[in-house]
């Protein structure tokens, strides 16, 4: 995935989870506190490891969330 498409990414998670709540561990959820103008700086200032340590956290949590809602209750 190219860095540009990843700080895209990142900017559309620094507005809501979409998973609906952000969990204790979500790593962007502090920044969500911030003002829009920073936290697009913030991302923009971005190292692409730093990019993929974020997107990555962020697909393991969507998918341990869809393991636990497939699980018969």
């Amino acid at each position: 995935m190219e860095p540009e498409f990843k700080k895209i990414l990142l900017k559309d998670l620094l507005f809501d989870c979409p998973e609906g709540s952000a969990l204790k561990t979500c790593m962007t959820k502090h920044l969500r506190m911030l003002p829009l103008e920073e936290r697009l700086k913030i991302v923009e200032a971005m190292e692409k490891n730093e990019l993929d340590f974020i997107i990555r956290n962020h697909r393991e949590c969507r998918l341990k969330r869809r393991d636990r809602s497939d699980r018969p209750g």
